[in-house]
């Protein structure tokens, strides 16, 4: 009896010892599962690089005669022709479409009353970079109005107010749209080679360059595209027969400045892009 008694319990023992296995073994398979299925949603979750897909950039360029082409050879010429050529070899860049609404002579005044035309701002409204050129008239301005008297408080008093009107011009492009990028494209000295000598033409160039770029950098997704160290590297050799617009090497020196600062901002860039797309999905 007591030998049958041993035979029950180990053989209970067993049956305990085979059903905590059995039972233990479906506990870490179902953990294993949920495991794979929580890693494979995750992985569902992942954000793909924002240049993953391709995708289809709005460039609306306003401004002056360097944003016209004035001294290009090349139809539809300036440098909105490298940008062109060169933009959609870019990582993320599908395609690009360039509507240019620049006029020759327009000063910075007359840019605000043009950003209020109903047309304009729908433009903007719907593009993804403005690329600017503005303030190079306001300086032939300042040097015909004063040419008896060029001093240097005379330029100084009129930056104010072009700084005044810079900020009114970008404010009101990111009023249209506040996801856009801008650039603002500065200026570059083509009185170098007949006026060098005179310290003060490129003191006053260099205060409004450096103007430009210190209100550019009081807005997110604007950058400032520094023009006069190429300009001044190869003087005549990149001017038109006027000596004051660039010629088509020019406008290639302003395009290739002006792709290497999209270029090193291009995944913030898509991404305001982005941002833009789902608020109007909203």
């Amino acid at each position: 009896m007591k030998k049958l008694f041993t035979i029950l319990i180990a053989i209970g023992f067993l049956i305990f010892v085979l059903l905590f296995i059995k039972n233990n073994s479906i506990l870490t398979n179902s953990n294993l599962t949920l495991n794979q299925e929580r890693a494979f949603i995750s992985f569902l979750k992942v954000e793909p690089p924002i240049d993953f897909i391709p995708v289809n950039l709005k460039i609306t360029a306003i401004g002056d005669s360097l944003t016209v082409g004035v001294g290009a050879t090349k139809k539809e010429g300036g440098y909105l022709n490298y940008i062109k050529s060169h933009l959609t070899e870019a990582k993320g860049v599908r395609n690009i479409e360039i509507t240019n609404l620049a006029k020759t002579g327009l000063r910075s005044d007359e840019l605000i009353k043009l950003l209020k035309q109903a047309e304009v701002k729908s433009q903007i409204s719907n593009t993804d970079i403005v690329l600017v050129t503005i303030g190079g008239n306001d300086l032939m301005k300042v040097f015909t109005d004063h040419i008896i008297n060029l001093e240097l408080p005379v330029f100084e008093r009129e930056l104010v107010q072009f700084k005044q009107r810079l900020r009114e011009i970008i404010t009101t492009i990111k009023g249209y749209n506040e996801n856009i990028s801008i650039l603002l494209i500065g200026f570059y000295n083509p009185f170098n080679e007949w006026l060098g000598q005179i310290t003060e033409v490129q003191m006053i160039m260099d205060q409004w360059t450096t103007a430009g770029r210190e209100i550019v950098s009081e807005y997110e997704n604007a950058y400032f595209v520094n023009i006069a160290d190429a300009f001044s590297k190869h003087g005549i050799d990149v001017l038109y027969e006027d000596y004051f617009h660039p010629n088509d090497s020019g406008y290639d020196l302003i395009g290739k400045e002006t792709m290497d600062v999209i270029l090193a901002n291009i995944d913030t860039i898509l991404t305001a892009r982005k941002v833009t797309l789902q608020y109007e999905k909203n």
